[in-house]
């Protein structure tokens, strides 16, 4: 009996102790090493909500850019609101125009003394000066617009007489290469406050809840400065941030109480929630990097692969190709079918560029009716990439079936820059292709160019 307390003492002492101190430890170890993944899986998520709002407002302003670009080398705007101005075509074509399509609060056109040669405010025609409606920096982003290296438009953050907005301005001139001297210079402004209307479209856009403005002092991790183009803080934008974290601390804490009575649960139930908390996080991921209606990569997941490319391309790797794909026709579908067929029409083209391309190339939605591909297919081969472009064309040009028997057609223009025959530089090749689209528009749609043809074509005879 003695013999065998002592073997049971022994036991405990040299066996049973350490191991429940070992437990113990393990336990401890355990809980801060939950509370620690999920201090980090919130950060992530935070980090990843800022981005995505960044991404936001970076897109709305290139497409507004581009929207005052397109309005700027107008002939018919210049003529109507520089050689002979009318306020009747102005009211129609600018002032309701602009917002009844766009959804922009303000439309302005600046002349040469800095005075509003005309104005609307939500389509109605006004009489204000421009430092009424613009108290904050729009002189920042007309002087972008007006610089000599740049595009004649440009697009940046101000504060307006509706409060923070999103703000694009670009030259009238009667064509892109037109450049008006200083003293004939007239400027259209466009102007889309960051009012609950425009901040509901983003809340649609992105997984970003109960989106709002708040004051410059505001402090919150799921919060972004909002800076005017002249580098001054004119607000900041907030929402309620996801907090996967938060989650799985509900969860594992009292699963690592019950597991203090029995390890063997802990096992068990711990490595179920890290699956399920893995899973969360793949699908938060998924959801920032893809596009909500299409499922295709996004903006941001295009930029990393692309910047691994030309990394790749740098250490020897194999050279590849920017497509830039924009649909001619398809604002006619969503004008006469309605935008739920339209979006059907958008996830159709998508389908076809998938099946079209090798499983290492990637087709991306960069918005509205404009898609982005890097292209690994053609290995740099102008023959095997042209033959590529045409088919993506002669694809989107078959008929779409729509709901009650119609059908919906469109077609495609492509532009394309090759690495590293055109540049290295991902956000050169993008706009490299994006230049070779454009002057496909212009040469009749319907057609793939490559960048350094369109620059041979524009270049003077030697």
């Amino acid at each position: 009996m003695i013999a065998s307390q002592k073997a049971y003492t022994h036991l405990v002492r040299r066996v049973l102790l350490p191991m429940i101190g070992l437990v113990a430890l393990l336990l401890v170890g355990l809980l801060a090493a939950v509370w620690v993944v999920a201090a980090h899986q919130t950060r992530a998520a935070e980090g990843e909500e800022i981005r995505l709002v960044r991404s936001a407002l970076a897109m709305r302003g290139e497409y507004m850019r581009k929207i005052a670009l397109d309005y700027g080398t107008w002939d018919e705007a210049y003529e109507n609101l520089v050689a002979e101005p009318d306020a009747a075509w102005s009211d129609e074509n600018i002032g309701f125009w602009s917002s009844s399509h766009y959804g922009f609060d303000m439309a302005l056109v600046v002349g040469p003394d800095g005075r509003a040669d005309y104005a609307a405010d939500h389509g109605e025609r006004i009489s204000a000066p421009v430092s009424a409606l613009l108290p904050d920096g729009a002189e920042a982003i007309v002087r972008a617009a007006v610089s000599p290296t740049g595009e004649g438009a440009a697009s940046g953050l101000l504060l307006s007489s509706a409060g923070p907005a999103i703000a694009a301005a670009a030259i009238i001139r009667r064509s892109e290469h037109d450049q008006p001297a200083e003293a004939e210079r007239h400027v259209l402004i466009l102007i889309d406050a960051l009012d609950d209307k425009t901040l509901a479209q983003f809340e649609r856009a992105y997984p970003l809840a109960h989106l709002r403005l708040e004051a410059p002092s505001f402090e919150a991790a799921a919060s972004e400065t909002i800076v005017d183009a002249e580098g001054r803080t004119i607000a900041r934008l907030a929402w309620d941030g996801e907090r996967p974290g938060d989650d799985l601390l509900r969860v594992a804490i009292p699963i690592w109480l019950a597991v203090a009575v029995a390890f063997g649960l802990l096992i068990w139930t711990g490595t179920g929630q890290v699956r399920s908390s893995s899973r969360i996080v793949a699908a938060s991921v998924h959801r920032a990097t893809h596009d909500a209606l299409t499922d295709l990569p996004n903006r941001v997941l295009l930029f990393e692969r692309l910047d691994a490319a030309a990394r790749a391309l740098g250490e020897g790797g194999a050279p590849f190709a920017v497509a830039y794909l924009d649909l001619d026709g398809f604002k006619a579908v969503n004008d006469r079918h309605g935008h739920a067929e339209g979006d059907k029409v958008l996830c159709t083209v998508a389908t076809r560029l998938r099946e079209l391309v090798a499983e290492r190339d990637t087709v991306a939605r960069l918005g509205g009716d404009e898609f982005a591909l890097l292209l690994f297919s053609g290995r740099g081969d102008r023959g095997r990439l042209d033959g590529l472009a045409r088919r993506f064309i002669a694809a989107i040009e078959k008929p779409i079936a729509l709901g009650g028997g119609a059908e919906a057609s469109v077609s495609a223009t492509v532009g394309l820059s090759l690495a590293p025959g055109d540049s290295t530089d991902p956000l050169a090749l993008l706009r490299q292709a994006d230049e070779a689209l454009y002057a496909g528009k212009r040469a009749g749609k319907r057609r793939a160019l490559f960048h350094d043809a369109v620059q041979r074509a524009l270049a003077p005879a030697a």
